[in-house]
Order: structure tokens, then C-alpha cells, then sequence
């Protein structure tokens, strides 16, 4: 499902009343923008981070930046795609400040739901697979994992990838391409690895 499918619909208008009460104080026009953008926000920090320990900071952070920064947000770009390269940018800031990977390869997403009725050799399997590619994933670097997981796994266009990492759209193809095809190789590694 994109980006878009998960959050609250507003028309542009809309969206703009609302960032506007926002930067008059407006409480409840920050609940209801919180709660619009959280999810999705949240689902791109721990896809690009890797690190469920540090997510929770990290969208408190880019909320943080947004209510600071909402001024000014111009509108000529959705306001989910600026959330977006904020997201990013706290993402990549956590990543130098830490100075540590802890827990590299943690929740992408929740584990997977078994179907009711799978053997227990079944959702191990399943649960083995989502865990390879979330390695696979975690060796790619961050522009390039960061470009896969909004395009890919989030459905934002090629053009809102490019504006949020600030790169050209062909780099934007360039690095899902590539970051598919690793993912694919280390696959295809263990695979052979575990049949040897």
C-alpha cells in the first residue's frame, strides 16, 4: 500500500488550512496533523533505520523538526513528501550521532502473519526469509536504502524519491535497481550457502 493510501486524505486546500492553524497554535490542528503523517513516518524511519530501539526517538525528533520548520513548509510539494525528507534527514543525523549500529538488522516491519493453520516449519521459514532480506537490506548504504524503501515499499513516485533525497530522478531508478539486485544476490548467496 503507498504512502498516500495510509494517511488521512486531504485536499490541498485543506492541507494548507491546516498547516496554517498549525503555525497559529492551534492544538487540535496538531493532533490531527500528528496523527495523519505518524504512521507513515514512522514506517519510513524504522524501514530506512533499521533500529527499532531508536524509532520511536527518531519520529519524535521529526516531529519535533516539522513543528519547528512548519513555517516554512511553502506547499509546493505534499506535505507527506516534506515529512518524508525530514524523516530522512533526522534518520541520517541519528545515524552520525549515534556512533554505533546496534541491532542492525531489526524490525523492517512486524513479523510476517502466519495463516492460521500453517505448520510451525512453515512460519519459520517465513520468518527466516523476511529476517534474510532485512540483513540483505541492512548492508545497503542509506541513500540507496532509503530510495528502495520509499519507492518500493512505501509507493512514493520516482519524482517525490528524487525531491526528498534531493538527487535526479534517473539516480533515484539507479539506486532501487541496484539495492534490488544486491538484495537479490545475498538470496541467492544464502540459498546456496545453506544447500552446500
Amino acid at each position: 500500500m503507498s504512502a498516500a493510501g495510509t494517511m488521512t486524505h486531504l485536499s490541498q486546500r485543506r492541507e494548507r488550512a491546516l498547516v496554517d492553524r498549525c503555525i497559529d497554535g492551534d492544538e487540535d490542528a496538531w493532533r490531527q496533523l500528528y496523527e495523519a503523517h505518524a504512521p507513515c513516518v514512522t514506517r519510513v524511519a524504522a524501514r530506512i533505520m533499521l533500529d527499532a530501539g531508536a524509532v520511536n526517538d527518531v519520529v519524535q525528533a521529526v516531529f519535533i523538526e516539522c513543528f519547528r520548520n512548519l513555517p516554512t513548509f511553502r506547499g509546493e510539494a505534499k506535505l507527506s513528501t516534506w515529512l518524508c525528507a525530514v524523516t530522512v534527514r533526522v534518520v541520517s543525523t541519528h545515524r552520525r550521532t549515534e556512533g554505533r549500529h546496534r541491532r542492525r538488522v531489526a524490525a523492517l516491519a512486524q513479523e510476517p502473519q502466519v495463516v492460521s493453520g500453517a505448520s510451525p516449519e512453515r512460519a519459520a521459514v517465513a520468518r527466516g526469509e523476511v529476517n534474510q532480506v532485512r540483513a540483505a537490506l541492512a548492508s545497503v548504504p542509506l541513500q540507496r536504502r532509503a530510495a528502495f524503501v520509499m519507492r518500493e515499499i512505501e509507493g512514493l513516485s520516482t519524482r517525490d524519491v528524487a525531491e526528498i533525497l534531493q538527487i535526479p530522478e534517473a539516480t533515484v531508478r539507479t539506486h532501487v535497481a541496484r539495492t534490488r539486485k544486491a538484495i537479490l544476490a545475498q538470496l541467492i548467496q544464502w540459498q546456496e550457502d545453506e544447500g552446500a
